[in-house]
């Protein structure tokens, strides 16, 4: 476990030896933050404290910019690097408008940094003074997730589906339209094929490391297909942010209800009067939660980091929540994988119910293709 923390911390999916400067590992969230925002609002209580785990700061700065109830938010990461590029995102739109955060995020994160840069810690300068080329592109392309992921899409096109076909089904004008193009256009030998072969556990050692691939279940591509095809055929993609992230490594031009919450121009007002309720910090999430005050935080977002750790700090990191949970706090976990028995009697243990009613409504409304299974845990009552 201690090695797959340490490879987290430095922005790398697996353990590798020797120490290095933290890097940006994930520069734009592709979980839909549509979960956690729904998550939040089941939850019966006139002012909210959240913890969130950080990534790229999508997740957080998208519950704050549209609920008015949160009244403090604590963002953490295990990797410094993801923390930078929170604080970065955060202080430019404190110190500018709407406009100077898209073109940071979407376009280029120079500009914006060169204008907040006198604002930031002395490490978070530092860090950003020596990564500008990282910038360049847009924050939403700062991670190493994401280059890999742009690489990746320019052999997709070239052995797999074309471009236009991509575009043609992304655009459709109907759902029974965007269906018949999937079928005939996408829904290939070869797209099958390649999905298998990516998501084998051989590749998937080679890029993610043993700890992660452990925990792979049987037929994971199987359902990986399943969950893609789910997420394409069930709703309209036009508007679908993380289906065009995913296949097109951008939003829908003239979609402003694509972007994620906190670049929608209507969340403005509500984002920017509560970035001053929001802390950034570093470290990891069980041991953080350990020093807590009892009743400090009513949501813990904690994105899928148990995947590729260990029943030990699953453990340990529900105990570490439950102790500083309010009553009647509610915990939203994430996977790649289906839900796990052995991982809800952890959490059982700890002091959290799972609420599968709510838990099936959430992933119910999950556009992404990413991180399909979500289990969203109620704190039991104390005695």
């Amino acid at each position: 476990m201690a090695e797959t923390q340490a490879a987290w911390e430095s922005g790398r999916f697996r353990p590798g030896k020797g120490r290095r400067d933290s890097e940006i590992l994930f520069g734009q969230v592709r979980e839909d933050a549509g979960v956690e925002i729904a998550a939040t609002a089941s939850i019966p209580a006139p002012d909210l404290s959240v913890f969130c785990i950080g990534s790229a700061g999508c997740t957080a700065l998208s519950l704050l910019a549209v609920d008015p109830r949160i009244r403090r938010m604590t963002v953490l990461d295990i990797n410094p690097a993801q923390a930078h590029l929170v604080r970065l995102k955060a202080a430019i739109r404190q110190q500018s408008d709407l406009s100077a955060l898209r073109q940071a995020v979407l376009i280029d994160g120079r500009p914006g940094y060169a204008e907040v840069r006198g604002s930031l810690a002395a490490d978070t300068r530092d860090f950003w003074d020596r990564r500008q080329a990282v910038l360049a592109h847009g924050a939403n392309h700062a991670g190493q997730v994401d280059r890999h992921l742009t690489s990746a899409l320019r052999l997709f096109y070239r052995v797999i589906l074309s471009v236009e076909r991509v575009e043609g089904v992304l655009n459709a004008a109907t759902l029974a339209e965007q269906n018949a193009l999937f079928t005939r256009d996408w829904d290939t030998w070869r797209w099958r094929f390649a999905l298998r072969v990516l998501l084998s556990r051989p590749l998937l050692r080679i890029v993610y490391g043993a700890p992660f691939v452990r925990q792979v279940p049987d037929r994971f591509a199987e359902q990986a297909l399943a969950d893609v095809r789910a997420v394409i055929v069930g709703s309209p993609a036009r508007t679908n942010r993380y289906l065009w992230q995913a296949f097109l490594s951008r939003y829908p031009s003239n979609a402003e209800e694509a972007l994620p919450p906190y670049l929608q121009a209507v969340n403005q007002k509500m984002l920017q009067a509560a970035l001053g309720r929001m802390i950034v910090e570093v470290g990891d999430a069980a041991a953080f939660l350990a020093v807590q005050k009892a009743g400090t935080f009513s949501f813990l977002a904690l994105s899928n980091i148990l995947d590729s750790i260990g029943a030990d700090y699953a453990q340990e990191l529900f105990c570490a929540a439950a102790a500083v949970a309010t009553e009647g706090a509610a915990l939203c976990l994430r996977s790649f994988f289906p839900q796990q028995p052995a991982l809800v009697a952890t959490a059982a243990a700890a002091g959290w119910h799972l609420d599968e009613e709510a838990s099936d409504r959430l992933m119910a409304i999950n556009r992404s293709p990413f991180c399909r299974t979500v289990l969203l845990f109620r704190r039991k009552m104390r005695a």
